[in-house]
Formats: C-alpha cells, sequence, structure tokens
C-alpha cells in the first residue's frame, strides 16, 4: 500500500482531533478535592464522584439517548460529594482541545439517594457562559482551555438533598454543518445542605433537549464575532442562580 503527504496529513490530523479531547481530573467542593472520573482507567475506580464513562470524546448521538446526558450509560458514580448551597464547585481539567464554545451547567434533584436515581432530569440551568466580546477571550471554552479550571456556583435557594451536577462543554468548532457540534457533559454526585428551600423550576429532559438545527447548535462559528456577537447557548435559559 502506499501513502500520499496528503494521506498521512490527513491521518495524522485525524489522529490529533481524537487524541485532543479531555475531561474533568478532579472537583473542588468547599476545600475538598475529589477525584474525577478518569475514562481511561481502571475499570473500578473507588472515591469518584463522576458518573463513569469511557472516552473523552464527544456524546454521541447528542438528539437523543443516554449519552448525552451524562457521557456515558448514567450509572451512578463511586461516592458522592458534601457541598454547601451558594458555594462554588471548582473543575480542574485535562482540556488540550481547541473547542470554542459555551460552558454550561445543570442542576438535577435525585429525590433520594443519588445512587439509585438513573433519571434524566429534569434538569434545571444555573449557569451558562457562551461568548462575550467584551473580554479578551470571548468564548467561555476558550477561557475554560486557558486555565484548565471552571467554576460552577451551587445556588443558594435549595432544598437539602442529594443532587447531579451536570457540567457541559460545547464544542463548535465543526458546528456549520448538521450534527457537527460536539457536547462535553459530565454528572457529579452531590449531597447538599445549608440552602434556603426555595421553589424548584420546572426543568427539561436532556434527551430531546439539543437538536441538531437548533440556532445554538447549527452555528457558523467564524460568524461570531466581537462586531456580530449574538449567540445563545442551547438547552434554554438560565432558572435558577
Amino acid at each position: 500500500m502506499r501513502f500520499t503527504a496528503a494521506s498521512i496529513v490527513v491521518a495524522l490530523s485525524s489522529l490529533a482531533l481524537v487524541s485532543a479531547h479531555g475531561n474533568i481530573v478532579t472537583f473542588v467542593i468547599d476545600g475538598v478535592s475529589y477525584p474525577a472520573w478518569q475514562p481511561y482507567g481502571a475499570s473500578s475506580q473507588p472515591g469518584t464522584i463522576n458518573r463513569p464513562f469511557y472516552a473523552n470524546g464527544p456524546a454521541t448521538p447528542f438528539e437523543s439517548g443516554t449519552a448525552i446526558i451524562c457521557n456515558g450509560d448514567n450509572l451512578a458514580a463511586n461516592a458522592s460529594a458534601p457541598a454547601t448551597a451558594g458555594s462554588v464547585v471548582t473543575t480542574n481539567w485535562d482540556w488540550p482541545s481547541v473547542h470554542p464554545g459555551p460552558v454550561m451547567g445543570y442542576l438535577a434533584k435525585c429525590n433520594g439517594p443519588c445512587s439509585e436515581f438513573f433519571g434524566d432530569g429534569p434538569w434545571v440551568k444555573i449557569q451558562q457562559d457562551g461568548y462575550d466580546p467584551t473580554l479578551s477571550t470571548p468564548w467561555a471554552e476558550e477561557r475554560l482551555r486557558a486555565a484548565q479550571q471552571w467554576d460552577f456556583t451551587i445556588p443558594k435557594d435549595l432544598e437539602d438533598g442529594e443532587y447531579l451536577l451536570r457540567t457541559e462543554i460545547l464544542g463548535l468548532h465543526a458546528a456549520s454543518n448538521p450534527g457537527g457540534a460536539q457536547f462535553y457533559p459530565s454528572c457529579a454526585q452531590l449531597v447538599i445542605s445549608g440552602g434556603t428551600g426555595g421553589t424548584w423550576p420546572q426543568g427539561i429532559a436532556i434527551s430531546g433537549a439539543y437538536q441538531d438545527n437548533d440556532p445554538g447548535i447549527l452555528v457558523a462559528l467564524y460568524t461570531i464575532t466581537p462586531t456580530n456577537p449574538a449567540y445563545t447557548p442551547p438547552g434554554g435559559p438560565v432558572l435558577l442562580t
């Protein structure tokens, strides 16, 4: 078999794209560091608080199914971490990818132990950061990549109980083609206390929430600029902060 220079470049480029994906390494909650599931690690990873997944690529398909919920089979994590309502969850990343786009956060009530909850929410969006033309690094994913870190704030107005924190990067680098957007979700199990209660908003199911022709998903990335900054992440508005 003969290989041309062009075919070698294409192959190397494809390999780079595959190897460039990433994942959370640790969660820091109330000053305590918890290990995150490592997709190419051991089959048993004691102490990890996010739900298992088995590759660091995007969840596929993203339009429906189980993978888009937590980027795996939506099975229980090995542990749950205590967290204080109103505090910050810091996620530390191994994220070498160049995938400009938004970063989003959701919560779901487990209505009991998260180790026994395998549903699809409903999910309440608590945070989203998209394109901010006032910043020198406007895309949220670019800022996460530069810092290898991202913070998610747990709302104060929560009932005490067990919740899933769903973090998500949406890569728009290939989103000008239908189905080209890349979603990278992860779900951590939290036991939240110290909340003030309040009304829980009507959330969404993630399976079916994202469609490949949605305005925030089918996007020509190069058209979003400081002079044309309009962009709204998918999944609806932030409902609880």
